[in-house]
């Protein structure tokens, strides 16, 4: 389900953005669900968000989150990232691919930003209890990184020519997403979404360290969003 709502994005051509929103509350308009015989669906009981500030979001209406106080972190998925290489410009052609000491940097970073914004407590809300198990009443967050778009060749001595390393950016690229909340012990989709984001937009000193700041970033600004929308979901139903 989560590629099949990526189908709706390409990596090539997109416009920075900068990771400001929140999921469920647009600036202009608030968000709804869509209803009728000619609603938007995904599969029989997810429906569309309009207004939802990000690029596609569903929702199953008759889903009860207030039976939901625990959460189970999937590892972040890695096994399918559609790659845009960056221009070549004067640099070394290497291709622009993500090793296995890459994944692992992104899966412990996607954890560790998630778990602090999901169990936080909130003077209106209580945090959720981060699990390891599926049980009643634990919900089941699964995310998959889609398509990346780097700003510039890789920040290793291989992809950047002697004399080069000084490069500068308008962020460390572009990263698609698609995230799917279900219930852990059925396995029932509840809520699934896509979006695109980018880092900082200023032109910045692009290398390893602040590459990771931009991935820090961008994981907040989805952690964020997850929870604000958990916690107020209920508002729009």
């Amino acid at each position: 389900m989560l590629y099949q709502l990526a189908s709706y994005f390409s990596p090539v051509g997109k416009s920075l953005i900068i990771a400001s929103s929140v999921l469920m509350v647009a600036c202009a308009q608030q968000p709804s669900i869509q209803s009728g015989s000619d609603a938007e669906k995904l599969g029989d009981n997810l429906y569309k968000i309009d207004n939802a500030n990000v690029k596609k979001a569903y929702v199953d209406p008759n889903a009860d989150f207030s039976a939901y106080t625990k959460i189970l972190l999937a590892p972040l998925d890695l096994e399918n990232v559609a790659i845009t290489q960056p221009s070549k410009g004067s640099f070394n052609n290497k291709e622009w691919t993500l090793d296995e000491r890459d994944k692992d940097t992104l899966r412990e970073r996607y954890q560790a930003v998630m778990v602090k914004y999901l169990q936080e407590d909130k003077p209106d809300n209580p945090g959720y209890q981060i699990v390891t198990e599926a049980g009643e009443g634990v919900l089941l967050v699964s995310a998959s990184i889609i398509a990346l778009a780097p700003s510039a060749p890789k920040d290793d001595g291989r992809s950047r020519s002697i004399g080069r390393s000084h490069v500068f950016t308008q962020s460390a690229g572009t990263m698609t997403i698609g995230l799917l909340v279900s219930d852990a012990q059925t396995g029932k989709s509840l809520i699934t979404a896509a979006d695109q984001r980018s880092g900082w937009g200023a032109y910045s000193r692009n290398n390893r360290a602040t590459n990771l700041a931009d991935v820090n970033l961008v994981f907040g600004n989805w952690a964020n969003k997850l929870r604000h929308s958990l916690d107020h979901i209920s508002d729009i139903m």
